[in-house]
């Protein structure tokens, strides 16, 4: 093998395992969640021809976490944004009258212009490097940004 190859194989290799880890982390925070918001959480739900990783039923507000990892040398997919939309229209229609907080949590790096088109439909972004972030900090980022109550904390 060259070294260029060699170089390609092990960068390919760091990405694969970078990605595995963003994902490792996302499924940790998404249990955790689950776990800490009892008979207000659910995962994986449908929402029409649209889906979420992650919803939280508050008194007057429904979280919806979409969780978006992958090879973090790469940008946050531009489809992010009309998905982000889609999901909230949908929201909208089955939840009338609560606040629908859409949280955009993700370990790619996150475009300038697709942040301003993703926090102009009103999402909040969590961004982290599964390397540099414990459980416990990503879903107590999740919980910031959503606005959440942490009910059950000592548990993470």
């Amino acid at each position: 093998m060259n070294i260029v190859a060699k170089k390609s194989a092990d960068t390919e290799n760091r990405s694969q395992s970078m990605s595995m880890a963003a994902a490792t982390l996302s499924e940790d925070a998404l249990r955790t969640l689950y776990k800490m918001f009892p008979g207000t959480a659910r995962l994986s739900v449908p929402l029409g021809d649209v889906g979420a990783d992650l919803v939280v039923e508050d008194s007057s507000r429904v979280v919806i976490a979409e969780f978006k990892t992958g090879n973090p040398e790469l940008p946050l997919p531009q489809s992010t944004v009309p998905q982000i939309n889609r999901v909230i229209a949908r929201a909208q229609s089955i939840y009338p009258g609560q606040e629908i907080v859409p949280v955009v949590v993700t370990n790619y790096e996150v475009d300038p212009s697709i942040r301003e088109a993703l926090e102009r439909a009103g999402a909040r972004i969590v961004e982290f490097e599964p390397r540099k972030t414990s459980t416990r900090g990503l879903v107590s980022n999740i919980i910031r940004e959503a606005g959440l109550q942490e009910t059950l904390a000592s548990d993470i």
